[in-house]
């Protein structure tokens, strides 16, 4: 299930998987650079650079991600398209559930596509 608060949108319910494990992602971003924040994982070690492993991204766009727990955000990393990968950076502390941000551009007038896999270590 998936709500908008405040304009950011939250996916609600699953179970919370393992920081350390990878775990995958098909989801669709909206337009404009509104966020598409998913995911439960239990952060594993305090500060502990997570990562994201995209496999696609729709048609030619590319997507920003960021790790986030409540009001505290990541290291934003941006342009990741096809067959890329990234480390994401944080304060995020041991023990928290932490969730994954998307983004698109700031510009992107339609919803994109993205599948891959995401831990937030």
């Amino acid at each position: 299930m998936s709500i908008v608060l405040g304009g950011i949108m939250v996916s609600a319910g699953g179970a919370a998987y393992a920081g350390t494990s990878y775990q995958g992602f098909n989801e669709t971003t909206p337009s404009l650079q509104q966020p598409r924040t998913f995911g439960n994982q239990t952060k594993a070690g305090s500060g502990v650079a997570g990562g994201i492993i995209v496999d696609s991204v729709g048609s030619n766009y590319t997507v920003n991600a960021k790790l986030r727990t409540g009001n505290t955000f990541g290291t934003e990393v941006k342009g990741l398209g096809d067959s890329s990968s990234a480390s994401l950076p944080n304060s995020i502390g041991a023990g928290s559930t932490t969730q994954m941000t998307l983004t698109n551009n700031t510009w992107t007038t339609v919803t994109v596509q993205i599948v891959g896999s995401w831990r937030s270590n």
